[in-house]
């Protein structure tokens, strides 16, 4: 599986830059966001497997990063190429940040489950 995901980020990722580079109506700029997006949310759910995760929460995170990548991707389509005070990227960025923290709880959580069953 892991294996499947990275090859899966590796390929959206360049499908991205080779949309980047030869579409007109895809700027540069969003094209380097979404780059951004992508290589976050694979190493997310790659940091998934890692994790000392229960099934449970191991495949609701992964279809939560699934959904959340598109979003973030949609946005990332979006973003005006004047960035600064941009609320598309504090969007993505807040987005981030939660994916990142929910992780940890949730690792946090199964360990502490986990050490309640066996102690």
């Amino acid at each position: 599986m892991n294996g499947f995901i990275l090859l899966f980020g590796l390929i959206v990722l360049l499908l991205n830059i080779v949309f980047g580079n030869v579409l007109e109506a895809y700027p540069l700029f969003n094209m380097g966001i979404n780059c951004g997006v992508i290589v976050f949310t694979t190493a997310l759910m790659f940091a998934l497997r890692f994790c000392a995760l229960s099934t449970a929460f191991r495949i609701s995170l992964f279809g939560f990063f699934s959904l959340m990548g598109i979003v973030m991707l949609i946005l990332g389509i979006r973003c005006p190429e004047d960035w600064k005070g941009s609320g598309i990227i504090i969007a993505i960025s807040l987005i981030m940040a939660f994916e990142a923290i929910a992780l940890a709880i949730c690792n946090v959580v199964s360990k502490l489950n986990s050490e309640v069953k066996n102690g």
